[in-house]
C-alpha cells in the first residue's frame, strides 16, 4: 500500500510516501521566502500537493489535523489550506485521513506533555536520522514520522 503524508502549512509542507511501510520519498513544498500575501501562497501551496497527489497516487493520504493554538488568524490559515487539500482528495475520490498532532506522536514515543514546540521538532529530525538514516527538515521529518506512525497504528498494532 502506497501513503503519502502531508506536514502542511501555507509557508512550508513536508511530505512523505511510504510503500508498505518503507520510506521511499519525502520533500517539501517551501513558500517561506515568498512575499506574496496569504491567498496566494494558499493557493500556490495548494495546488503543489495536488500535484503530489495526481503524481504519486497513494492509496491513503494522511494530512496532519490543524490542533487548535492561540494565534487564531494562523489556526484559520491552516484550516483554510486543510480545507482545500480536503476537497480535492473528496472530488478525486482519495481517502484522505486527518491525524492530530498528539496522536500521530503518541505511536512514535514522542510525548508532547510540557515539550516546547522547538523541542518536539528536533525530537522528529532525530528519529528520523535513527529509524531511516536520512538527513530530513522538521517538516519533512514530521511527515515521515507521520506516514511511520500510522503505519504502526494500522500495519503493526492491530
Amino acid at each position: 500500500m502506497r501513503t503519502l503524508a502531508l506536514d502542511a502549512s501555507t509557508r512550508c509542507t513536508g511530505w512523505s510516501v511510504m510503500e508498505d511501510g518503507k520510506l521511499t520519498l519525502f520533500g517539501k513544498i517551501d513558500e517561506r521566502s515568498s512575499k506574496d500575501g496569504l491567498e496566494e501562497r494558499t493557493g500556490r501551496m495548494t495546488h503543489q500537493i495536488t500535484e503530489l497527489i495526481q503524481r504519486y497516487a497513494p492509496d491513503k493520504i494522511y494530512l496532519e489535523d490543524t490542533a487548535k493554538m492561540a494565534n487564531m488568524s494562523t489556526y484559520k490559515d491552516l484550516c483554510w489550506l486543510a480545507g482545500g487539500i480536503r476537497y480535492y482528495c473528496y472530488e478525486h475520490r482519495y481517502t484522505l485521513e486527518m491525524i492530530m498532532p498528539a496522536a500521530w506522536r503518541k505511536y512514535v514515543h514522542i510525548q508532547e506533555n510540557g515539550v516546547k514546540r522547538a523541542e518536539l521538532k528536533r525530537r522528529a529530525i532525530e528519529l528520523c536520522k535513527e529509524q531511516f538514516g536520512v538527513e530530513a527538515s522538521e517538516d519533512e521529518s514530521e511527515a515521515i514520522l507521520i506516514n511511520l506512525a500510522m503505519y504502526y497504528r494500522d500495519d503493526v498494532w492491530t
